[in-house]
């Protein structure tokens, strides 16, 4: 049985990185689009966006080393 959850947490940490690295590419998206905006309303509506991918990264980081 304890096999069984060590690996049930081994996937689950795998699943979060895997969020992990999709949150990274979204970022590297919005930081080249707010690269080329130029209104201001989109910057901020991006930077809005941006931060709330890293809070979010940030919680999964946060549950992976509450695994480990």
């Amino acid at each position: 049985m304890a096999e069984g959850k060590l690996g049930l947490e081994d996937l689950h940490i795998q699943q979060l990185e895997q969020v992990i690295r999709n949150i990274d590419e979204k970022l590297k998206r919005y930081s080249a689009e707010f690269e080329v905006s130029v209104s201001q309303v989109e910057r901020r509506t991006i930077e809005r966006k941006m931060e709330g991918l890293m809070q979010e990264r940030i919680e999964m980081q946060r549950q992976i080393s509450e695994r480990q």
